[in-house]
């Protein structure tokens, strides 16, 4: 199996390679930039900080890592339906 050479990509593109070929049933371990492949081929880790990606578009998990500028909604009313996690602030009150 071939690794990928990742300079000049992005971490999308290196994502989006490794799990095409994961789908296809061949990732070997290794570094592959941004990304690391252990476990024969069933764990990918993502080796960057929070802070180097541009903005994340799916869950976040804050393992070993802390939130320095959390925002917190500011509303004058509750939301109809809270989505499990959220917070917000009433500034009305």
């Amino acid at each position: 199996m071939s690794q990928m050479q990742t300079s000049g990509y992005s971490s999308a593109e290196e994502l989006d390679y490794l799990l095409t070929r994961a789908a296809a049933g061949g990732v070997a371990d290794g570094d592959y930039g941004d990304i690391t492949v252990s476990g024969s081929g069933t764990v990918m880790n993502l080796d960057l900080k929070l802070n180097q990606i541009d903005a994340p578009t799916g869950s976040v998990d804050f393992s070993q890592q802390q939130s320095l500028q959390f925002r917190i909604e500011n509303r004058t009313s509750d939301p109809g339906s809270p989505a499990v996690g959220q917070i917000w602030l009433r500034t009305d009150l």
